[in-house]
């Protein structure tokens, strides 16, 4: 085992470890010649795999790439269980921002490092701005990472204290595998935020077809209202969005539908009657 973690390294040297994880790997792209957003590496090797296209498929084997992966998982996990059987109240310590090792690990996309350290006992509650080890799996699009945290017991209908579920955040980062899982993993398809908005609200709002449909298909409620009395259609309407307003008319969309709180067909910024009437 190697001895790359020093005594004096970082007052918390598993947060110090778990920080270099994505660093590492796009360093190692970079030499290969292959760019990419550390957002990307977070979600995880298959996640990087399939942004390999063109060119880049011939600059790196997905061997190759499987093979360092799975070298640099080794190595740091090792580096991990060295410090936890040096320092086990290190586990669940935060950072200056409030993070854990755990948490870091998840946003890093690094599954070897949160697999021991979920092995070692590491609360998967969530860091102190209400997000769940799932929500940030769920935000990178890592789905390894959200399978295997639902395996150790995660809650798919846990929120944040925006009253956000994982499926809100799923939909958010526009992910239609992601969103998939966690709807065949049991997540609430009515689950409201604090203000009234279903994760159809949010695709709507999003601007993101496929994503409707996607909802739509899988039984979310075209009539849903948030707190404001607006349905998903009105919210289209407000964004103008003609492409969404037309899925969703498609889908049976109530053209006439009432908006409890103060209008029938308009608000002082659109009006739902005279969009409606410009669609072909």
């Amino acid at each position: 085992m190697r001895n790359a973690i020093e005594e004096d390294a970082e007052e918390n040297p598993l947060h110090e470890v778990i920080d270099r994880v994505v660093n590492r790997r796009r360093q190692w792209l970079d030499r290969q010649g292959i760019s990419l957003d550390s957002r990307v590496i977070a979600g995880g090797l298959q996640n990087v795999l399939s942004r390999l296209t063109g060119p880049q498929q011939s600059v790196l084997s997905r061997d190759e790439l499987k093979a360092t992966w799975e070298a640099y998982d080794k190595e740091d996990s090792e580096d991990i269980m060295q410090i936890i059987a040096r320092e086990p109240q290190l586990i669940d310590s935060k950072d200056e921002v409030g993070s854990t090792p755990l948490s870091l690990a998840v946003e890093n996309g690094n599954t070897a490092i949160a697999a021991v350290l979920l092995d070692h006992g590491a609360d998967m509650t969530g860091d102190d701005y209400g997000s769940n080890m799932l929500h940030i799996a769920a935000q990178t699009g890592n789905k390894e990472m959200v399978e295997m945290l639902l395996a150790g017991g995660a809650d798919v209908t846990a929120e944040d204290e925006y009253g956000s579920s994982t499926l809100h955040v799923a939909v958010r980062s526009g992910n239609l595998e992601m969103v998939g899982l966690l709807l065949s993993k049991g997540a609430d398809i009515s689950a409201t935020e604090e203000d009234g908005s279903s994760a159809l609200h949010v695709a709507v709002s999003s601007g993101n077809p496929k994503m409707i449909e996607l909802l739509l298909d899988n039984g979310a409620n075209i009539e849903a209202v948030e707190e404001d009395g607006r349905t998903p259609l009105h919210v289209a309407a407000c964004y103008k969005n003609t492409q969404v307003v037309k899925v969703l008319l498609s889908k049976g969309a109530n053209v006439a539908a009432v908006n409890q709180m103060r209008w029938q067909d308009s608000t002082p910024f659109c009006s739902l009657a005279t969009m409606v009437a410009t669609i072909p």
